[in-house]
Parts: C-alpha cells; sequence; structure tokens
C-alpha cells in the first residue's frame, strides 16, 4: 500500500474544511434569512441539508449518488 504525499493530504483537508465552511454559512444564512423561530431552524437545518445531498449527487462523483438507494440500482 502507497501512502499518500503529504500535498494530498494537506489538499484534501483543506478541501475538507472548505466544505464544513460552505456548510456553516448555509447554516447561518438561513438563521438570518427568516425572523420566526420556526422558520428560522428549518432553513438553518434544511439549507446546509440540501447542499450536502446535492454535493454527494454530484456528476464528478466517481461512484453515483451516495443517496441512492439499492433497490434502485441495477
Amino acid at each position: 500500500m502507497k501512502l499518500p504525499t503529504p500535498l494530498y493530504v494537506l489538499n484534501e483537508g483543506l478541501a475538507f474544511l472548505l466544505e464544513v465552511a460552505a456548510l456553516a454559512l448555509l447554516a447561518w444564512w438561513g438563521w438570518e434569512s427568516a425572523e420566526s423561530l420556526a422558520p428560522r431552524l428549518l432553513l438553518a437545518v434544511a439549507t446546509p441539508a440540501a447542499a450536502a445531498v446535492l454535493w454527494g449527487c454530484s456528476p464528478r462523483r466517481r461512484r453515483g449518488c451516495a443517496y441512492r438507494s439499492r433497490a434502485s440500482s441495477p
């Protein structure tokens, strides 16, 4: 087994931190975009969740959608 180079590990770590920061920013936006508590909570949770699902189903993903059920795969 070949270990990854330090630059590869650094790049993967930076990509992870940027994705977490983007999800946190979307949650903050969802919280700030509504005035009452229920819509705030809904948007603060649903917006980053929807973004995570879209990222998981991106066309660049090697194995297709991570959230696809086993029943729909051939």
